[in-house]
C-alpha cells in the first residue's frame, strides 16, 4: 500500500507462544513440518488425514475451491520446488487514468516479456481515487477490475483483493465515496462502527460494497485472498493504531457479517507492517498471515518466528524495494517518522529470492507492489522469475513427482 512503517513499530509485540516455544523458536516449524509430512505419507496411501488447523478455511461454509487453495497454501513449504507463489499487484480502479497508479494488467505482461513467464498471483483494490484525484478520497469502483480478475482466475491464476476504505463517518452511500481514508495516529475510534455505534449504518453500507464485489467473483467460482484492514499497526489509515481488543471485535464482526451474506469464496488475510500479533483476531477468523515490506525492512528472526507462531500460512503481501545507495538512503526525506526513498530501477530481484530462501523459508507467497516498485523495473527479472522455487502461472499446483 506504499505506506511507511513508523519507527515506533520497530519494537514489535511477539504474541504469546508457550514458554517452550519461546525457548526453542524453531520448534513450532519443526512440529508443523513433521505433522505435515505424516499427513502427506497417509495421502500417498489413499488415507484421508485429519485436516491441520492451517489447512482448513476459517469459514466452515467455504466453497470447495477455497478449501483447495487453502490446503495448497498450507502445503507449499514442504516442497522442494514450485513452492513460492509469485505475485504482482495491478493497481487501483481510479476514476481518472493516472498512468502507473491505475489498474492495468500490463504490469503482468511486462513481466512475461522480460522473463517468459507470468506470475501466479495478481491483485486489485476495490476502491480508487475520485475524479478530483485526491489520494485521501476513495470511491468503490470494483466493476472496473472484476472482469480482469475473473479472466486471470480462468487462466489458472490466483487473485487477492482489498479496499482502501473511506472513513465511515464521512462516507456517502449514494456516491459510494468518502474522504479521510488517511486519518493518522488513532484519530478515529473503530468502536463507532460496532453494532449500536453512531457510524454503524454507514459501515454496513461500506461492507455491502465489498460483499457485492466478492459475491460477483464467487458466482464465477473465483477465490480471493482477501485482506481486511491491512497495515492496522501503522499510523496512516483510519483503522490504524486502534485499541487491540476493539480492533479484534470489529474484525470478528465483519467476518461474521460477510459470512451471513453468503461470502464463502474469501480466504481471510491478516496483513501487517511489522509484527503485530496483539491485533490478531483468532484462528477462527483468519486463514493467512502476512507482512508488507518496504525500504529494505526485513523482519528479525524473532519477528519471523512471531508470525509463524500463529500457525497459519505466511507470506509477503506487499514488497517494494528501496534504494541500494546508502548515501541516498540517508538523504531520503522523512515521512511518517521513517526514511522514504524513491524505488530504484536497478534492484537485483535475485536478492528477494535469496533472502526468502535463506531467512524466511516458510514464506508461501509474495506480491510486489505496483508503480515504480513493479517487477518490470530492476535487474535479473528472468533469473528471478525462473528460480526453481517459483510457482508461476502454468506451473503445477500439485508437487512434481520425481
Amino acid at each position: 500500500m506504499n505506506s511507511v512503517p513508523p519507527s515506533r513499530n520497530a519494537a514489535c509485540h511477539v504474541g504469546a507462544p508457550s514458554s517452550r516455544l519461546r525457548r526453542r523458536p524453531g520448534l513450532l516449524r519443526h512440529a508443523r513440518a513433521t505433522l505435515a509430512g505424516l499427513a502427506g505419507a497417509l495421502a500417498l496411501f489413499g488415507a484421508a488425514p485429519a485436516a491441520a488447523s492451517d489447512a482448513t478455511p476459517a469459514n466452515p461454509s467455504a466453497i470447495p475451491k477455497a478449501r483447495e487453495v487453502q490446503a495448497m497454501l498450507a502445503s507449499l513449504t514442504r516442497r522442494s520446488a514450485d513452492r513460492l507463489i509469485s505475485g504482482q499487484f495491478a493497481g487501483y480502479p481510479n476514476v481518472n487514468d493516472l498512468g502507473t497508479n491505475n489498474f492495468d494488467m500490463e504490469y503482468l505482461h511486462e513481466i512475461h516479456r522480460r522473463s517468459g513467464v507470468y506470475p501466479k498471483l495478481t491483485g486489485a483494490d476495490f476502491t480508487g481515487r475520485t475524479a478530483a484525484n485526491d489520494s485521501n478520497t476513495r470511491t468503490f469502483r470494483y466493476e472496473a477490475v472484476l472482469p480482469a480478475l475473473k479472466a486471470w482466475w480462468a487462466k489458472g491464476g490466483y487473485v487477492t483483493t482489498f479496499s482502501h476504505f473511506p472513513r465511515p463517518d464521512t462516507y456517502d452511500p449514494a456516491t459510494r465515496a468518502g474522504p479521510n481514508m488517511r486519518t493518522p495516529d488513532g484519530g478515529y475510534d473503530m468502536a463507532r462502527i460496532l453494532p449500536g455505534g453512531p457510524d454503524r449504518a454507514k459501515w454496513v453500507a461500506i461492507m455491502d460494497q465489498e460483499i457485492a464485489a466478492l459475491t460477483d467473483l464467487q458466482r464465477s467460482g473465483v477465490v480471493s485472498l482477501h485482506r481486511l484492514f491491512p497495515e492496522m499497526n501503522g499510523n496512516w489509515f483510519w483503522w490504524c493504531d486502534q485499541k487491540p481488543e476493539v480492533f479484534k471485535q470489529v474484525w470478528r464482526d465483519a467476518f461474521d457479517y460477510y459470512k451471513s451474506k453468503g461470502v464463502n469464496n474469501a480466504l481471510w488475510v491478516f496483513n501487517t507492517t511489522r509484527l503485530a500479533n496483539q491485533y490478531y483476531p483468532g484462528d477462527d477468523y483468519v486463514d493467512f498471515v502476512s507482512v508488507n515490506l518496504y525500504d529494505f525492512y526485513w523482519p528479525t528472526q524473532e519477528q519471523y518466528e512471531g508470525f509463524l507462531s500463529l500457525g497459519k500460512p505466511f507470506g509477503i503481501f506487499e514488497f517494494g524495494p528501496g534504494t541500494t545507495d546508502p548515501a541516498a538512503q540517508l538523504a531520503a526525506p522523512v515521512l511518517g517518522g521513517a526514511k522514504r526513498v524513491a524505488p530504484p530501477n536497478n534492484y537485483d530481484w535475485r536478492d528477494l529470492a535469496t533472502r526468502i530462501k535463506r531467512d524466511y523459508p516458510e514464506t508461501s507467497l509474495f506480491m510486489v507492489w505496483h508503480d515504480g516498485f513493479k517487477i518490470g523495473n530492476g535487474r535479473y527479472v528472468r533469473e528471478f522469475m525462473n528460480d526453481p522455487w517459483m510457482l508461476n502461472l502454468g506451473d503445477p499446483v500439485e508437487p512434481r513427482r520425481k
